[in-house]
């Protein structure tokens, strides 16, 4: 769908160079299929930052015995990131280390889209959007990811994904501000993970979608999208004097 209200199309990859009336502009799928910017409003700009050069999967080790971390470029396409649960060796250790990477074939499944949107949809215009049933806000909340915001002033700061998302196209992003990428920790990459997911239809898109992820031996995290607004991650434990904690903020 054409989007009438841009006058400029930039390759722009800087918060400093944004002005009201502009939005950014990654695969741009939900985007061009509404024909506006479901976040902001009918933008006047589009700041395209594809061009960036940002390398979409990047590994960073850590001490000896230790998991390494993973970071996600937010120009990462959805099929960069599918590709990296069938690699032997991701970030130099072998692959059955890593069972947290199981969660990736399923994540991206749950888009219910054809190979051609895996080829342009981007993990950070999935998050950006913040669709209640967007598959990588699921992911990158369940990794207990951390993403990192570029802001007009020229500094950065950081955010867990779980509570960047306040509800539907609804985000803690500030105007201007720019998702550089996700950070996601090496232990969390370490642990057994579980997924689940319903829909309303047989192909339909997410009606609940829950990921599990086991922090000890008695413990685990639970986190549920989908049928929420926003994330809502639980921990659970089976030792006396348990307690359940929300992690996550309402605005």
């Amino acid at each position: 769908m054409d989007v009438t209200s841009v006058d400029d199309v930039l390759m722009c990859a800087d918060p400093q160079q944004w002005r009201p009336g502009d939005s950014w502009l990654a695969g741009g799928t939900v985007l061009f299929s509404y024909g506006t910017d479901i976040t902001r409003g009918a933008p006047t700009r589009l700041l395209d930052i594809t061009g960036a050069g940002w390398t979409p999967l990047t590994w960073h080790p850590r001490p000896s015995g230790r998991a390494p971390s993973l970071e996600i470029a937010a120009t990462c396409r959805i099929a960069e990131l599918r590709a990296l649960a069938d690699e032997p060796f991701p970030g130099g250790v072998p692959r059955a280390t890593l069972p947290g990477l199981d969660l990736i074939p399923p994540a991206c499944d749950s888009f219910v889209a054809s190979w051609k949107i895996w080829n342009v949809s981007t993990v950070g215009g999935n998050v950006a959007t913040a669709l209640p049933a967007g598959p990588m806000i699921s992911l990158l909340s369940g990794w207990d990811a951390t993403a990192v915001i570029f802001r007009p002033d020229g500094t950065e700061r950081r955010t867990p994904v779980a509570e960047l998302i306040v509800g539907p196209a609804r985000t803690r992003l500030a105007d201007g501000e720019l998702i550089r990428s996700f950070l996601v920790p090496g232990d969390a990459l370490a642990q057994t993970p579980a997924f689940r997911r319903i829909s309303l239809t047989e192909r339909g898109r997410s009606a609940a979608l829950l990921i599990g992820r086991r922090t000890s031996a008695t413990s685990l995290r639970l986190t549920v999208t989908a049928s929420a607004f926003h994330p809502i991650v639980l921990d659970l434990s089976a030792d006396p004097g348990w307690r359940r904690g929300r992690r996550t903020r309402r605005s």
